[in-house]
C-alpha cells in the first residue's frame, strides 16, 4: 500500500546504458541521494530514507526474455516485446514513495523523467498522476487522499485487533 512509480526503459547498447548510467549517477549526487549498488549496467539508488530505492539494473532482452520464474521486468516488459530487439538493454521496477513525503515523490518522478529523455523507449507510470500531468495540486490531493486512505485503514484495524498487534509504515512517516 502506498503511491508507487514504476518504469522501464530500453537502451539499443551496453555502450548506452553505461553512458546513461554515468550521467544518472552525477545527477543523483546532486539531488543528494545515496548510491547503494553500481555495476557496469546497473545502479541502485536511495532517494531518501523513507522512500523504496530506485534499481536500474539493465539487462538484454534476449536473457530477460530467457528467465524462467516469474520477472518483474520481463513482465513489465512484454507489452513492448514487438519494439523490442534481442541486444536491447532494458530495465524495469517501481519505487514507492509514499511514505517520503511529497516533495521526494516529485523528486524521483522528475528524476525519472530525465532517465527517459535519454532512452529509445521508456514508460512511467505515477499512481499519483504528477509524471503523466505534471499537475502539483491534482498529485498532491491524491497523495494526500492515499495518505489518509491507510490512516483510516490503520486505525481500524488497530481498533479491531488492538494497537499493540498492529504495526503500519503509515505510523512512521
Amino acid at each position: 500500500m502506498g503511491i508507487t512509480i514504476h518504469y522501464g526503459f530500453r537502451m539499443r547498447s551496453k555502450d548506452s546504458v553505461i553512458r546513461l548510467l554515468k550521467k544518472t549517477k552525477a545527477l543523483a549526487s546532486k539531488l543528494g541521494m545515496k548510491l547503494i549498488q553500481e555495476q557496469d549496467t546497473m545502479l541502485v539508488l536511495h532517494p531518501h530514507p523513507k522512500c523504496e530505492s530506485i534499481n536500474l539494473d539493465f539487462r538484454q532482452w534476449k536473457e530477460v526474455k530467457a528467465v524462467k520464474e516469474w520477472d518483474y521486468c520481463k513482465e513489465c516488459m512484454q507489452d513492448f516485446s514487438k519494439l523490442l530487439n534481442d541486444t536491447d538493454y532494458v530495465c524495469a521496477s517501481f519505487t514507492k514513495t509514499q511514505f517520503a513525503g511529497f516533495e521526494t515523490h516529485v523528486t524521483v518522478a522528475e528524476f525519472l523523467r530525465r532517465i527517459a529523455a535519454s532512452c529509445s523507449l521508456s514508460y512511467v507510470s505515477d499512481e499519483a498522476d504528477y509524471y503523466e500531468t505534471g499537475d502539483m495540486e491534482l498529485a498532491a490531493k491524491n497523495f494526500d487522499a492515499n495518505t489518509e486512505m491507510i490512516q483510516k485503514f490503520t486505525t481500524y484495524l488497530k481498533e479491531h485487533f488492538g494497537a499493540e498487534n498492529v504495526y503500519s509504515s503509515i505510523d512512521q512517516a
